[in-house]
């Protein structure tokens, strides 16, 4: 098996970055960093097929970019994580860092993760949304779903602000292995995480969901989604661009779910609503 990367380099001007990630990352690739000339988008050496790259030159027809790819050896990606990776500071409630970093100073609440082939998403945008929103909620005792939960970042904070039951799905093997990690690293030993899709979902009854990952995903889980989440529950959602806003909020109303309030970070937009 190839445990090789495919590094994408797009040349793109600053105003299309975000719109290039957002497409991009709806399809396989998982980790995005921006750069002085425009996006690198990391995939799988054994996911970047035929398909993907005519997907990419479908796409020069609507945005106006350049690329080249490189490949990247398995054994020098945490070297590259590690070099991209930034502690994230939100307000003074959290702070999000790797463990080689130093601690992040005058925060409530403190994540550290251990790079491990772990996959975000690049752009610090929607964990940021995700979390200050989460600040203003009540986990105490709840049952909390993380939909695509990468390094658990989510499902972490969620038992940090006293969530009792916590389920993680991800259908990459390295992200399902670095939440439980990070789980244990973080004090959070109730999260337990399934290497899957939501159909390798069963259990219901969630008081809480969380999901950080693109509208397309989004969009096709909304009627498991709905049906998972208890009578007076929420939902947070991100991972989409504020043009796309009104497209998600009639797609959630259009399911039974009652729009409460966006909230906006560059171009992304973070969602809450509620059943």
């Amino acid at each position: 098996m190839n445990n090789n990367y495919i590094c994408i380099k797009f040349a793109v001007n600053a105003e299309l970055s975000d719109v290039l990630i957002a497409l991009v990352g709806e399809m396989s690739f998982d980790t995005f960093e921006e750069t002085p000339t425009g996006v690198n988008a990391y995939i799988k050496a054994n996911d970047f097929t035929q398909e993907v790259e005519n997907e990419i030159v479908e796409l020069k027809s609507m945005l106006d970019f350049t690329y080249e790819k490189e490949e990247i050896e398995a054994q020098n990606w945490n070297l590259l994580w590690e070099s991209n990776f930034h502690p994230i500071v939100i307000d003074d409630f959290c702070g999000i860092r790797a463990d080689f970093h130093e601690p992040v100073q005058q925060v409530e609440h403190e994540i550290v993760l251990n790079p491990n082939m772990a996959f975000g998403t690049g752009h610090h945008e929607t964990t940021h949304m995700m979390i200050q929103t989460m600040r203003g909620m009540d986990f105490q005792g709840k049952r909390v779903f993380d939909f695509g939960c990468g390094t658990g970042i989510l499902a972490i904070m969620a038992g940090k602000l006293g969530a009792t039951a916590l389920l993680g799905v991800d259908n990459e093997y390295p992200a399902y292995e670095s939440t439980l990690e990070n789980a244990l690293k973080n004090g959070v030993p109730q999260i337990r995480c399934i290497f899957g899709t939501m159909a390798s979902v069963e259990e219901g009854n969630f008081d809480v969901i969380l999901a950080n990952i693109n509208r397309n995903i989004i969009v096709n889980a909304l009627d498991a989604l709905y049906e998972k989440l208890n009578d007076g529950g929420y939902i947070l959602m991100s991972g989409f661009l504020k043009e796309d806003e009104v497209f998600m909020i009639n797609a959630i109303e259009t399911k039974g779910f009652t729009y409460i309030s966006t909230k906006q970070r560059e171009n992304w937009v973070c969602i809450k609503a509620s059943k």
